[in-house]
This record gives structure tokens, C-alpha cells and sequence, in this order.
């Protein structure tokens, strides 16, 4: 930000900061939140459908157009094979807790609604700096949100371990920096059903890195649901490719 030559201007910080409190301090935050009382698993199927809502949303609100045959094709391809990736078909008499799925309900809302809010805001030209004032306004409500609720009072330095603090690097360098950074690039860049397409394929990334470096099973399951989310994504591409030909 230090190198901008133009300050950001006060509808810029407005905007920036709705954006970031509508996807950081609420869409993550709650999902934060939810995975206290529901299998990470779950809560992956559940964020796999702010396509749908992002989808729901952008047509309500008349910022898009209603979405092609193949848009909507591959975006119920899609979560299809998240739930086959996630869902725990082995387990009999499955229990999860309402308040936590509901609150990660409500965080996939409020992720799709801020996304498709920043379409129309007005940012500021360049992408870090409008990444950094969002990552700036989203934290600072997180914190202050966790003072109020006594979060600070159960961090302790000394019960950090090597394995907790390298999964802290990793989100801050490639979940932050990068992924969220590149979100949106593409938010500003790409229409909010291409982008939506990250919550198809988180999953599938994680299910990769477990099986790379934390020796975990690769089943035909998973494999499976890969080449749907896969097909997914590239229908929806080639979807808004062929759209942009025609115009």
C-alpha cells in the first residue's frame, strides 16, 4: 500500500470493507466457528454450495443474467462430486450439530453475497492493494470480535506446536497471499460463477496435499469425485468462453 502512489479514497475503503467483512470476518469467521461442532468433511459440502447461492443471488439481484443450461449443469456436477469426496459414507446413524451446520450455512451466504457485491464496488485498481484493505478491514473485526468473546484469554504461546505453526505459514502465504488474492483478481476479472468454481475445488486440493505429504488414502471414491469436479470446472469454462464468442 506504501507504494501506491494514489491514496485510496473513501469509497474505495467503504467498499474494500464491506467486501472484506462479508468474506473474511463473516464467511470464514463463521466457518471457523462451525468446525467446533461439525467433521471439517461436512462443512466442506456445505461451502460447496456458494456456486448455487452465488448463482441464486447475481440472477435475483439482476447483476447477471440467468446462467446457461451448462452453467447450471456443471455447477450441480460439481458439488455432486464434493459430496462424494467429503461425505462419510462409512458411518452409520450420522449426527451433526444444527447450530454448526447452520452457521456455516449462513458463512457460505455471506461469502456469495460479498462476492457478488464486489462486481459492482468500487476498488481500487490494483488487486494487492485491494486484497490488503479487505485482509486490513475482515481482520480487524475478527479481532475486535474476538476480544468481546474472550478469545485471547485461551491463546497460550506455549502449547503452539512445530506442526500448528507451519499450517499457519501455509495459510498465510498460499491460503492468504496467494489463493485469496488470486479470488479476487478473478472476482474483478471473470464472471462470479468461474469464480465460485474455488469451492469445488478446495476439497480436491486438500484431498491431493493429505495424500503427498501426509500419507493418506487415495480411494477410486476420490478419484471418482476428482474427474466430476474436474468436468465441473471445465464446463463452466467452456461455458463463459463460448458466451464471450457469441457477443
Amino acid at each position: 500500500m506504501v507504494k501506491e502512489k494514489k491514496h485510496p479514497r473513501l469509497i474505495e475503503w467503504r467498499d474494500t470493507t464491506i467486501i472484506g467483512i462479508l468474506l473474511l470476518s463473516a464467511g470464514n469467521g463463521f466457518l471457523v466457528i462451525a468446525e467446533k461442532t461439525i467433521p471439517s468433511s461436512i462443512a466442506a459440502i456445505v461451502i460447496a454450495t456458494v456456486p448455487l447461492w452465488m448463482i441464486v443471488i447475481a440472477w435475483l439481484l439482476k447483476i447477471q443474467t440467468k446462467p446457461n443450461k451448462s452453467t447450471l449443469i456443471g455447477t450441480l456436477i460439481g458439488f455432486i462430486g464434493v459430496v462424494i469426496l467429503m461425505f462419510p459414507f462409512h458411518q452409520e446413524h450420522l449426527r451433526f450439530d444444527t447450530f454448526g451446520l447452520l452457521i456455516t450455512l449462513l458463512g457460505a451466504i455471506l461469502w456469495s453475497l460479498g462476492s457478488i457485491y464486489s462486481q459492482k464496488a468500487t476498488l481500487p485498481s490494483s488487486v494487492m492493494l485491494s486484497t490488503a484493505m479487505q485482509m486490513l478491514s475482515g481482520g480487524l473485526v475478527l479481532m475486535i470480535t474476538a476480544t468481546l468473546f474472550g478469545e485471547w484469554q485461551q491463546f497460550q504461546i506455549e502449547t503452539l506446536s512445530l506442526r500448528s505453526v507451519l499450517a499457519l505459514a501455509y495459510l498465510v502465504l498460499i491460503g492468504s497471499l496467494v489463493g485469496f488474492s488470486a479470488y479476487v483478481w478473478l472476482l474483478k476479472n471473470a464472471s462470479p460463477y468461474l469464480a465460485s468454481t474455488y469451492a469445488f475445488v478446495n476439497p480436491m486440493v486438500a484431498l491431493f496435499l493429505g495424500y503427498f505429504f501426509a500419507d493418506e488414502v487415495l480411494s477410486v471414491k476420490a478419484l471418482i469425485a476428482t474427474v466430476l469436479i474436474i468436468s465441473a470446472v471445465v464446463m463452466i469454462t467452456l461455458s463463459k468462453a463460448k458466451k464471450r464468442l457469441h457477443q
